[in-house]
């Protein structure tokens, strides 16, 4: 690395010098990112391995994916096996979507809600145009070419045999944003 900086030194090409620091700094930050993802995996060893699966998926798509984990991943009040096909199937909307957009970007956060001991799961992701929100549920809707609409439907149902838990979905400004509410003690 050190090489490489003198040689763009040496030639005085200082933006091709920035470019490189650029690129240096956004590999390590990412690699940080999983990193600390990874160390999470003890609370919720299935959902984080989803979680590594899916960012590696968006970086092929070239899809920017930021994971924030605010909270403790464990005490979740769904099944493993629940919580994972439901995430899966946002997530994979989510990157799709995004990879279609011109702002390639998916954001997946995990919060506690202090007053109400509930945990939520918020998706966004950029998108090239709003969704008809009115629709989303219903079965055979989707906006994807050679889709069958089956995945939020699945995902609400799912979700709907928890008590005190739901599904949400928003357009906010070119944001599709998705949150699933999940009570942690009722």
């Amino acid at each position: 690395i050190l090489h490489t900086y003198n040689g763009y030194f040496e030639l005085g090409d200082l933006e091709a010098c920035k470019r490189y620091h650029k690129s240096l700094v956004e590999i390590t930050t990412r690699a940080g990112d999983l990193l600390d993802l990874s160390r999470r995996a003890v609370e919720h060893p299935a959902l984080v391995s989803l979680l590594l699966n899916k960012h590696e998926r968006a970086e092929r798509l070239k899809v920017s994916m930021v994971v924030s984990l605010e909270c403790p991943l464990s005490g979740l009040p769904v099944e493993d096996v629940d919580i994972c096909r439901v995430v899966a199937c946002v997530l994979d909307n989510a990157i799709e979507a995004a990879a279609e957009a011109e702002q390639k970007r998916v954001t997946f956060t995990i919060s506690h809600e202090k007053e109400m001991q509930n945990k939520i799961i918020t998706v966004s992701n950029n998108s090239s145009k709003p969704i008809e929100l009115s629709e989303v549920f219903a079965l055979g809707f989707t906006s994807k070419k050679g889709h069958q609409g089956v995945g939020l439907i699945n995902a609400k149902k799912l979700i709907d045999r928890y008590p005190h838990c739901g599904l949400e979905i928003c357009n906010s400004n070119n944001d599709v944003v998705v949150s699933l509410y999940l009570a942690c003690s009722k």
